[in-house]
């Protein structure tokens, strides 16, 4: 399966997530906010949080897109009331998908997936 980077500050969610999605096969790395995600080169999917302290999720997204442009991003949000604005901003900045939580893992697993199956960015593909 693929390597993936889950990044959010809520450490039992994020434990709760990485378990489902290593459940079916995935690896999974984890990290509590984005000053670490350009520092994994074998990443093949990233989900991200996009309120935390530190270097929250929008400012990740787009170090990304600068770094590595085709790179699959799905983007959650929810510890505010003004998630879906979150969720439009990183959708703008280049997140292939976004998620409100509370969200069902299969809706989760069923976006990887989707975006597993696109042509890698190797291959010259972005969004």
């Amino acid at each position: 399966m693929a390597r993936l980077l889950l990044i959010d500050d809520d450490e039992l969610l994020r434990e709760v997530l990485a378990e489902v999605l290593t459940s079916v096969g995935h690896t999974v790395t984890q990290a509590a906010d984005g000053r670490s995600a350009l520092a994994h080169p074998g990443i093949e999917l990233v989900i991200t949080d996009l309120v935390m302290p530190g270097c929250e999720g929008l400012e990740t997204i787009a170090a990304l897109r600068q770094k590595r442009p085709g790179l699959p991003i799905i983007a959650i949000s929810g510890a505010s009331t003004n998630s879906q604005i979150y969720l439009k901003m990183a959708a703008q900045l280049g997140a292939h998908r976004a998620l409100s939580k509370p969200f069902e893992f299969a809706e989760l697993l069923r976006l990887v997936d989707e975006l597993l199956a696109r042509p890698s960015e190797s291959a010259g593909t972005s969004r």
